[in-house]
């Protein structure tokens, strides 16, 4: 389901045919409406909301102090907060909130959007990792990197690091390519977690300031996943 909250009845209609111009259309969402975020609190079936379109200047309570006060109902949906005015659009930097978008919101931004989110889909999915006789079930988009040494696997995430048999090569088949690169033959990195490569010394430095060598072989292609990445 996505939702809709705005007081204005013409934006609601205006970004409902947008939607169901887009791709989101393919997924025949059900799309709800609301014009306050009083009717929106009111409503439990917003809380089951995979996506809701948020307006942040409404009579009444706006949509920043609804996200204040209710965010922790949505955690599982992603909230998308709009304005139409450019100050605003920074306040809404103090809420927990998945994009923030001046409004009227594009088409191109709607696919923009959606293939971001289909992305964040496959980061959100969770595999198994046996680590000291207990599987643990770990978040794709936790994984910052993985280090192979004396026949141990160490999944390095954003919580704790595991011990696992499990070889680079199994690890490899595991995780998407569209996130994840191999430097060199010892490691696997998200590259969502690279701060930065340096070219001059073949080496990526990671969130946690980890630094891991780009070995010779591997850096022609290690180099254009990454641009590709980050120009996605």
């Amino acid at each position: 389901m996505i939702g809709i909250c705005d007081d204005s009845t013409e934006a609601c209609r205006i970004l409902r045919e947008k939607l169901l111009n887009s791709p989101f259309a393919e997924e025949n969402p059900e799309i709800l409406e609301y014009h306050n975020t009083n009717e929106l609190s009111k409503d439990k079936r917003a809380q089951n909301l995979e996506i809701l379109f948020l307006d942040i200047e409404m009579p009444g309570i706006s949509g920043i102090d609804f996200m204040l006060k209710y965010h922790k109902f949505y955690r599982d949906t992603r909230i998308i907060l709009l304005t139409a005015y450019e100050k605003y659009l920074y306040e809404g930097y103090k809420v927990p909130a998945y994009r923030y978008i001046k409004k009227p919101i594009t088409n191109q931004q709607l696919i923009d959007l959606y293939h971001s989110i289909e992305h964040d889909q496959i980061l959100r999915q969770r595999i198994p990792i046996r680590s000291e006789g207990v599987t643990a079930s770990v978040k794709v988009g936790d994984i910052m990197y993985v280090h192979v040494s004396n026949n141990y696997s160490y999944i390095v995430t954003t919580r704790k690091t595991l011990s696992s048999y499990l070889s680079l090569k199994t690890l490899i088949s595991m995780l998407p390519k569209e996130y994840f690169i191999q430097p060199n033959q010892s490691f696997l990195v998200n590259m969502k977690y690279i701060r930065d490569l340096i070219r001059k010394h073949n080496k990526i430095i990671m969130s946690d300031d980890y630094s891991i060598y780009i070995s010779q072989r591997n850096v022609k292609q290690t180099v254009k996943s990454f641009t590709d990445f980050v120009l996605q």
